[in-house]
């Protein structure tokens, strides 16, 4: 059972450090993402850089890994503990990839697919509500707030443990930190001007 965990563990956080921004903008524009924009190789930095077609795609595949490390946990171990455990390391290969110099994004979106496959009744209703705000402002960060913000309580109205909703509420403790702790100098840029010192540099 150590050993299940310990590989299941390493999965997921190999799993998350896969760089769905930075390939994508090594792919299109031949630049290295971490140096643009917000300085994050995450989905908002891909989405206000790379527009909304690609940022869409990097948000569906952040999600999706997200996903995968938690559903695949649940189907080998199963129980409550490991999942949100390989939720945890899912996030943290996201936010510090081994591939990227421990440089990667906050881990929103993954956080995202984690909680919607860990309680899907609290996960999926939300998500689709989450359309709405999308809908009138054109910017995920709204439903993701949306999303964030009702998930705990959604998850405790449909009868998930307590011991879920307070993991779930850590995950994104562990979320919001990261945003503040890369968010502190380091202003964002505009996506013309930031190209223009990567491709001059």
């Amino acid at each position: 059972m150590a050993l299940s965990w310990a590989l299941l563990l390493l999965f997921s956080y190999l799993l998350g450090c896969t760089p769905f921004a930075y390939i994508a903008a090594r792919c299109l524009r031949g630049v290295d993402i971490r140096t643009l924009g917000d300085r994050n190789s995450g989905t908002a930095n891909a989405w206000r850089l790379l527009g909304a077609r690609a940022g869409l795609a990097v948000f569906i595949a952040d999600i999706g890994k997200g996903a995968a490390a938690v559903l695949v946990t649940q189907i080998v171990i199963g129980g409550q503990a490991a999942p949100i455990a390989a939720g945890l390391a899912v996030i943290a290969g996201h936010n510090w990839p081994a591939y990227l110099g421990l440089r990667g994004g906050r881990g929103a979106a993954t956080l995202l697919g984690v909680l919607i496959t860990l309680w899907p009744p609290a996960g999926l209703s939300l998500a689709a509500a989450g359309v709405i705000p999308f809908a009138l402002t054109r910017s995920v960060v709204p439903s993701l707030v949306f999303f964030f913000v009702l998930f705990p309580l959604v998850a405790w109205i449909t009868g998930a443990s307590s011991f879920l909703v307070v993991f779930a509420v850590l995950l994104m403790l562990v979320v919001g930190a990261t945003h503040w702790a890369t968010s502190r100098g380091h202003p964002e840029l505009d996506a013309p001007a930031g190209m223009a010192r990567e491709r001059s540099g």
